[in-house]
């Protein structure tokens, strides 16, 4: 798709955004769409539709893709099925990703015209158009550019400074109108990794709109973004967040235009 994008003769030219690339597939396409994330690091999502193992092994392959990733299976799939397909690759995925059994559906109902699939699948319980439906919507959250970021915190007493390592820890982020009364608009949690890193998508924000993000922690530790509100205008912007005069937490923000607004702390 990217080389198409410079082809002028091309129906995709110059319609492509080359600067995040997400991939998506329907059963062997699913499992390819998985190798494929594994082999181009470029690729910031990875999403598929009752993924089948594929050769080499998509199963092995989804443990090497650092981007978030999903797995969309129809809860009646004979095919590729739920326990036999799908749960593996989650199983082996890192630890961004997720999972959705779609109650009724099954196999064929992920392409929209009928194929030779619809002979030999169990027969659905919803509709086709139903099985679209909730597909769209599910993986239009996980592709959206603007939902998905990194904050990398590193927190006291769970950091251990010889080795530069963190013990995993929740942080949860929570996005809120920039504007008073800065009502909740969406609020995300993530396990920190031993590297700080933690992955973060909302689902109901509003692309090119500012929020408040708010990073919180189960110790009472609590800073927002800058005054104004921020606006997500990349993929997974990076925030740094440590600093050495904080008893209870390390903190400095470095990237993006982030700046600190307030901070408080209850040892």
């Amino acid at each position: 798709m990217k080389r198409r994008n410079t082809l002028a003769s091309d129906i995709f030219f110059g319609v492509i955004d080359t600067t995040v690339t997400g991939v998506f597939g329907h059963s062997m396409g699913g499992g390819c769409s998985v190798l494929a994330g594994s082999f181009d690091t470029s690729i910031t999502a990875v999403a598929s539709l009752a993924a089948a193992n594929t050769n080499p092994s998509s199963i092995t392959a989804a443990n090497s893709i650092k981007a978030p990733q999903l797995y969309l299976s129809g809860q009646r799939d004979s095919i590729a099925s739920y326990w036999t397909q799908q749960l593996p690759h989650y199983n082996n995925s890192y630890p961004f990703k997720q999972i959705v059994n779609i109650k009724g559906g099954n196999h064929s109902y992920f392409h929209l015209i009928p194929g030779l699939d619809d002979l030999v699948d169990n027969p659905a319980t919803i509709t086709r158009a139903e099985q679209q439906r909730l597909t769209r919507r599910y993986d239009t959250t996980v592709i959206m550019s603007y939902k998905n970021f990194a904050v990398r915190s590193l927190l006291q007493g769970f950091f251990n400074e010889s080795t530069q390592q963190m013990t995993r820890d929740t942080v949860t982020i929570i996005a809120r109108h920039f504007q008073s009364p800065y009502s909740i608009a969406g609020i995300s949690k993530s396990f920190v990794r031993t590297d700080g890193y933690g992955e973060y998508s909302f689902d109901m924000l509003l692309p090119n709109t500012k929020y408040y993000y708010q990073i919180a922690h189960r110790n009472s530790i609590e800073t927002w973004s800058a005054a104004g509100g921020t606006t997500l205008s990349r993929k997974r912007p990076l925030l740094r967040f440590h600093s050495n005069h904080f008893k209870c937490v390390r903190q400095q923000f470095d990237s993006q235009g982030w700046t600190l607004l307030h901070l408080w702390r209850r040892c």
